[in-house]
């Protein structure tokens, strides 16, 4: 007989699901704590999964360029609160936790051109998500050129600058000095470039619209290609590290949602 399988993209829309990643989650914690703390947070993660998922959504259907980022960033946000309480079922533990834990300080507004820096934070979503690597980051600066350069390396995307053959991330980050690029996780490092290409598109629209205007044809291209990268695998590159260590399974038999653990 055939077992419905269950992906992760289903798991988290339904209470029976939370509350079995939850139990996973929080294992550390002896009981009555950890079936209190279950029954307080799978509400939460259930609202902050699904809200994140309907962005995901609308930023696959919808065309403008903009749009999908400022969507992607959105859902991506939601799902780290999500990430967020699979560690810490206290979350928020103070207002600042509730910042976007980066800055975008803006450079030269010359066309064609995303200048400035990404600047993390003491406190909010990236460094909380950061973990064991938060004290490393914090305080850190990178250039958003080399941001993007690391970014679309990742997803075996080229931002051309020198010559015409494909840059691997490995490439691309031996010869970058910063060290926040050399270290930095692929989950941080595509959220860390949403949220840098979301607030071009939102703030600094005049900039955004200029690198697709067809002057420079390689910023379209790119923008482009790593915008349906974001919007076709964004819950495999957020949620990388759950999916890695078993947390979020990919295929789950229906059945065991059910089963008392």
């Amino acid at each position: 007989m055939n077992v419905p399988l269950i992906r992760p993209e289903f798991l988290l829309t339904h209470e029976a699901g939370v509350r079995y990643v939850l139990r996973r989650a929080y294992a550390a914690w002896p009981e009555p704590d950890r079936s209190r703390l279950v029954y307080a947070n799978v509400p939460r993660v259930q609202a902050f999964y699904t809200q994140g998922k309907v962005f995901w959504e609308a930023a696959r259907k919808t065309k403008e360029l903009s749009v999908r980022y400022l969507l992607c960033y959105t859902a991506a946000h939601n799902w780290g609160k999500v990430r967020i309480l699979f560690a810490d079922p206290h979350y928020p533990r103070r207002r600042s936790d509730l910042t976007h834990g980066l800055s975008l300080r803006s450079g030269r507004r010359e066309a064609g051109e995303l200048g400035g820096e990404v600047y993390v934070e003491p406190h909010g979503l990236f460094p909380l998500l950061a973990g064991e690597e938060r004290s490393t980051l914090v305080g850190k600066r990178v250039t958003v050129r080399a941001l993007f350069r690391a970014a679309f390396a990742h997803g075996f995307l080229h931002l051309p600058e020198e010559g015409d053959s494909p840059v691997r991330e490995e490439e691309v980050c031996a010869r970058d000095e910063d060290t926040l690029l050399r270290s930095l996780r692929a989950d941080l490092l595509h959220l860390m470039a949403t949220f840098v290409l979301a607030n071009f598109a939102r703030y600094e629209a005049d900039r955004f619209f200029r690198l697709l205007d067809g002057s420079y044809d390689f910023f379209p291209l790119a923008l482009e290609a790593y915008a349906e990268l974001c919007t076709s695998h964004l819950p495999d590159l957020v949620f990388s590290r759950e999916i890695s260590s078993g947390l979020l399974p990919r295929e789950l038999p229906a059945e065991v949602l059910y089963e008392r653990t």
